[in-house]
């Protein structure tokens, strides 16, 4: 998604939280909507990335399910060449991603885990057996 929006107007836009988009003063909304009328693909484009946000953060999952197929519609029919790769991959994985709007859980924790070791081994150069990376991961994260 951030690479679509970043490929259509990267000219136009610095990249903000939501949080600062939200405090915008009157001016800096003035400048936004000039920069939006200026060029319909940038306008298009930074409305699907809107609207993406407001889907990610719905809580029911048939509500969210619904809306996600709204969106990915709308995104083909932009005809934005930049947002192909994440249609491609939203319609790839779709059962999974609305799953995880029906399951809060993740695997964040454990990919997070093993970058860690990963990144240990990368440090470390190689060790000469397994009972000392197996200690070393244990002192590091156990």
């Amino acid at each position: 998604m951030s690479i679509a929006i970043i490929n259509v107007y990267c000219i136009f836009h610095k990249p903000l939280s939501s949080d600062a988009r939200a405090n915008f003063t009157p001016e800096q909304q003035a400048v936004l909507r000039r920069m939006l009328d200026q060029n319909e693909d940038v306008y298009t484009a930074w409305s699907l990335k809107e609207w993406f946000i407001q889907v990610k953060n719905i809580n029911k999952y048939s509500y969210a399910e619904r809306e996600l197929r709204t969106w990915l519609q709308a995104a083909r029919e932009s005809n934005l060449p930049e947002f192909d790769p994440c249609i491609s991959a939203l319609h790839n994985w779709f059962r999974y991603i609305v799953n995880s709007f029906r399951h809060k859980y993740t695997n964040g924790f454990t990919e997070g885990m093993n970058n860690n070791i990963k990144v240990l081994k990368r440090i470390a150069y190689g060790y000469r057996n397994f009972n000392n990376l197996r200690n070393r991961v244990m002192l590091c994260f156990g």
